[in-house]
């Protein structure tokens, strides 16, 4: 693509249908080359806090502490 067709993608966010052909693009790739993600499960599990975490603030108003104790950070 260029410059001109990337522009407007990304000012709206991102080509969302692209990122995600690339992840399964990647995903297969390790499935057939035996190597390992970019992205661990433990990656996956904090996106989802911090994305709970969001929801939550978005709702209540307030901050909300995401981490273990010894990790908090503020969001």
């Amino acid at each position: 693509k260029d410059l001109q067709e990337i522009i407007p993608a990304l000012t709206k966010g991102g080509d969302f249908v692209r990122a995600y052909q690339d992840l399964w693009n990647h995903f297969a790739d390790c499935i057939m080359t035996g190597s390992q993600p970019e992205c661990t499960f433990a990656d996956g599990e904090k996106a989802v806090e911090i994305a709970r975490a969001a929801i939550e603030s978005v709702v209540t108003g307030g901050k909300v502490r995401i981490g273990t104790p010894e990790q908090t950070e503020e969001r």
